[in-house]
């Protein structure tokens, strides 16, 4: 059974490391709407690095792990799986477009291709080379 209490770990993982504080409220966060930037501020992080924080979180092996652990005992908790969850958004999409509701068909598409993994989030990140010269 996977142990939900704020700031510890399940259990050991395959990374052989366990969450800080701060990461295990960033992963319970994450799992609530899955919004990488709102889950790095609600877990602490300052909002102008949040989402390149959220970005290096979700790139962490153990923290990873973290949130799979989060959202399979979410699942467990709720009897949800992830076949279930896209047939009722399949479901509320034609239902939404049935009744002319179609700002929430789209929100459903949306939502479809987000748990389908269409949808990849991009960083620019732009940087100046200098040599050691140039620092010194």
């Amino acid at each position: 059974m996977v142990e939900l209490q704020e700031g510890k770990s399940a259990s050991a993982n395959t990374s052989g490391r366990k969450c800080s504080v701060k990461e295990d409220r960033f992963a319970r966060e994450f799992v609530i709407d899955l919004e990488k930037r709102n889950a790095a501020i609600r877990a602490g992080y300052a909002k102008k690095a949040a989402t390149a924080q959220a970005t290096r979180l979700l790139g962490r092996p153990w923290v990873q792990e973290r949130i799979a652990e989060l959202q399979a005992a979410l699942a467990g908790r709720m009897d949800l799986t992830a076949d279930g969850v896209v047939k009722q958004l399949m479901k509320d999409h034609k239902l939404a477009q049935d009744a002319g509701h179609h700002s929430a068909a789209v929100r459903a598409t949306e939502l479809l291709g987000k748990r389908l993994g269409l949808w990849i989030d991009r960083v620019r990140t732009e940087a100046e080379l200098q040599s050691d010269d140039e620092l010194a």
